[in-house]
């Protein structure tokens, strides 16, 4: 089986597609993207998943996915969560 989670990045604020923390309470907001993230976690080993970012190639979100990447490719989040 596979799942795919589309989304076009472009379309979206920068804390709608990577999600944002509340400055005051210190919560986090999951964005789109990395509620595709935590779905595809979840999902059983069988199910390949794909995360599609459909859309025009921007530099302004590109950079922002870069931010979010460390060195290993791995999606780390502003608060930490890997």
């Amino acid at each position: 089986k596979v799942v795919t989670h589309i989304m076009n990045p472009k379309a979206l604020e920068r804390a709608k597609l990577l999600g944002e923390m509340d400055q005051d309470t210190r919560e986090w907001q999951d964005g789109v993207l990395t509620a595709s993230a935590r779905q595809v976690m979840k999902e059983p080993p069988e199910v390949k998943s794909w995360i599609l970012c459909d859309g025009d190639i921007d530099p302004e979100w590109v950079e922002s996915l870069n931010s979010v990447l460390d060195d290993n490719k791995l999606l780390t989040m502003p608060n930490g969560e890997r």
